[in-house]
């Protein structure tokens, strides 16, 4: 599971979207059964296939499975302080896919 998630970092680093969402989604396929299929153990992976998507102009589908993320914190996550910050720096990501600028654009 590391080992594609660690590719996965590298090929998107390079540029290589596509690539990298195919070997962060094999890690995920590793990763399920062993965490039981726990959604907040995953919810690091999918943010990972979302930038990929986002990078690949998928932004409506990167949007949409970050929502899910967020979905996921705020079920999951008993420390309400914890789960706010979590999902700020998710919502950076959605205003960002979405065109929105610091400046409020």
């Amino acid at each position: 599971y590391k080992s594609c998630r660690n590719l996965g970092d590298a090929l998107l680093k390079m540029g290589r979207a596509e690539e990298a969402m195919g070997y962060f989604q094999k890690g995920l396929d590793i990763k399920a059964p062993l965490v039981g299929n726990d959604e907040t153990m995953m919810a690091d992976d999918k943010i990972r296939i979302c930038d990929c998507l986002g990078a690949m102009g998928r932004k409506d589908e990167a949007v949409a499975m970050l929502t899910e993320v967020v979905d996921i914190i705020n079920k999951t996550v008993d420390d309400k302080d914890l789960a706010g910050l979590l999902t700020l720096g998710i919502a950076a990501r959605i205003a960002e896919l979405k065109g929105l600028g610091s400046d409020g654009e």
